[in-house]
């Protein structure tokens, strides 16, 4: 493909983009049929039916707010104006971030080209197909599926969209000079700068994983734009200074609100030491993934012995250190080789698990942006290998590039399905994990939910044999019991469950509606008052519940709970 005069380029890398946000489109329409999933879905859902229209008050809230663990303003309004439009539609929120990643995909293959345009002997041919390679990955990559099929991700792709576009615009700052040079060159690059870090914030804003955005600019400042060459370190720095305060603000917001949330318990069982060597490991798994995804799950349980004496750290640990070496040796002939590392850590440090949030080693949604360093750095290494091939050669190599691309789109299609509904979420689970404690659970938990706790009670049965001392494994068997009609395994389980922790609200709910449907009144009476004192909200909805309709059509006992809601509106007004 021969390219000649800019305008032209300009076509064909609009052409491009199109194409590439179509095949979007095409390959992850099935997303827009699932429903949500009881996995986050939820918490983002009961909060829209307190703030139903985009309004002052509500946008006074999302930027008011963390949240049940994150500093998310801007997917919270995107969030309100869906629902707005369209109430609880899984439809409209999964086409919205359908749209959002297919905007993305087009806004990486213009960051491809931008990029590729900075690397000495790259032909505008070479660049518009290494630029679309990529955005075609990106695209359609299964491990993409994660942040698009799932609603409460939506944080993720907002994020991605800031981000990608803060990157184009400080990419186009640097554009390479031409003639007209002077005053309204410095002019033009000072503005699509602003831009950049305008842009920059609403990432942040979005999700705080664009915390790695400004370490990614230093990097591109220092290749290939080889700005640190020409004006120092501290200019490059400085200049940042909106995205560093904004940074460090949203770091100490984000770890108070993962703290409120509980979701970073494991950092007082795990060492400093031990959540390294995680995050080492992980730049591996990441990779492997990238490369040949399969065996793919929404859920990587951490479990096994953290050490390093276990093989799959040494290993993983000796290879990053031969890695960075070689890197670092090599950086005078090819300095994006270093400079790839480096952006590729720096996206992936902030969720690599040195900060361990919740209990999981991994998630594909991780590699959302991480993976495009890797990409380019691929796509380099390729368009120098295609120029010492014959045609035979190069046509090879197309068609394994091709044969990627179609695995890619139907192990795509093949994990969409996955989040269909909670069923399938974590049968697939197990199929990887089978003594995953957390997937039995939710998935007795879904089963039983969809009028299927038969089905239900071998998980749940599993679930207490995998954490025995597990207060939430119990109330778990106990709540499957009740739905069959086993009112005396489930007082057993739902006992046991509050004496391990007596604070666990559901399992005094279900102890008392099973007390309730055995017809020990006073015991479900009694287990109600201690619920209240738990959650008065859940304690004033119980009474309604179809559970509680034996003790609650009893007229002594009507009068009682009469009495009692009564004083806990006075209380809670």
């Amino acid at each position: 493909m021969k390219l000649g005069r800019q305008p032209n380029n300009r076509v064909w890398l609009a052409a491009m983009m199109l194409i590439v946000s179509g095949v979007t489109v095409w390959n992850f329409w099935p997303c827009v049929w699932n429903g949500f999933v009881r996995w986050d879905d939820p918490l983002y859902l009961k909060a829209l039916q307190q703030h139903p229209k985009l309004s002052w008050n509500a946008v006074a809230w999302a930027f008011t707010t963390t949240g049940h663990d994150y500093y998310e303003p801007l997917p919270r309004i995107l969030n309100i104006i869906d629902y707005q439009a369209a109430g609880f539609s899984p439809f409209r929120f999964h086409f919205t971030n359908l749209i959002l990643h297919a905007l993305n995909a087009a806004l990486t293959v213009l960051l491809g080209w931008l990029l590729l345009g900075h690397i000495h002997g790259v032909r505008a041919g070479e660049r518009l197909c290494g630029a679309g390679f990529i955005g075609l990955v990106f695209a359609i990559h299964p491990l993409q599926v994660e942040s698009v099929a799932w609603m409460s991700e939506r944080k993720n792709v907002l994020c991605g969209f800031f981000m990608l576009a803060s990157l184009c615009a400080y990419l186009t700052a640097d554009k390479p000079r031409i003639m007209t040079a002077g005053a309204t060159q410095r002019i033009d690059e000072n503005a699509w700068r602003i831009v950049a870090l305008l842009l920059g914030v609403a990432a942040l804003l979005s999700k705080p994983m664009a915390v790695s955005l400004p370490v990614v600019m230093l990097v591109l400042d220092w290749y290939p734009l080889e700005r640190i060459r020409r004006d120092g370190w501290w200019p490059a720095i400085r200049e940042k200074s909106l995205l560093w305060i904004t940074t460090a603000i949203l770091c100490v917001v984000t770890i108070i609100g993962q703290m409120e949330a509980k979701a970073m318990s494991l950092m007082d069982q795990l060492s400093l030491a031990q959540r390294s060597l995680i995050a080492v490991r992980s730049t591996w798994f990441y990779l492997w993934k990238l490369l040949w995804p399969t065996w793919l799950s929404p859920y990587y349980p951490l479990e096994g012995t953290v050490s390093l004496w276990q093989p799959e750290f040494f290993v993983c640990l000796a290879l990053f250190g031969l890695v960075c070496v070689l890197a670092v040796a090599s950086v005078r002939r090819v300095p994006g080789v270093l400079a790839a590392w480096l952006s590729y850590l720096a996206l992936l440090l902030p969720m690599a698990g040195v900060i361990q949030v919740g209990g999981q080693a991994a998630a594909d949604r991780f590699m959302y942006l991480t993976m495009l360093p890797i990409l380019l750095l691929v796509v380099v290494g390729l368009l120098h290998v295609q120029r010492r091939l014959g045609g035979v050669g190069r046509g090879a190599l197309a068609v394994l590039g091709i044969c990627y691309l179609v695995f890619f789109g139907f192990k795509t299609r093949a994990q969409i399905a996955v989040w269909r509904t909670d069923e399938s979420l974590w049968r697939s689970v197990l199929a990887v994990y089978p003594d995953c404690a957390r997937a039995n659970d939710l998935l007795a938990v879904a089963l039983t939910w969809d009028g299927q706790p038969d089905q239900a009670l071998p998980y749940a049965q599993r679930l207490v044999q995998l954490a025995p001392e597990s207060a939430t494994a119990h109330e778990t068997l106990g709540r499957v019991n009740f739905k069959r009609g086993d009112y005396d395994a489930a007082l057993r389980e739902l006992t046991l469950a509050v004496a391990l922790n007596p604070e666990l609200v559901m399992a005094h709910y279900y102890l008392a509606a099973t007390y309730s449907q055995a017809g020990a009144l006073e015991h479900a009476w009694r287990t109600w008052q201690q619920l209240a004192m738990l959650d008065p909200a859940l304690a004033r909805q119980a009474v309604s519940d179809l559970d509680w309709r034996a003790i609650c059509g009893n007229p002594d006992y009507a009068r009682r709970f009469a009495a009692a809601l009564s004083h806990l509106k006075k209380n809670s007004s």
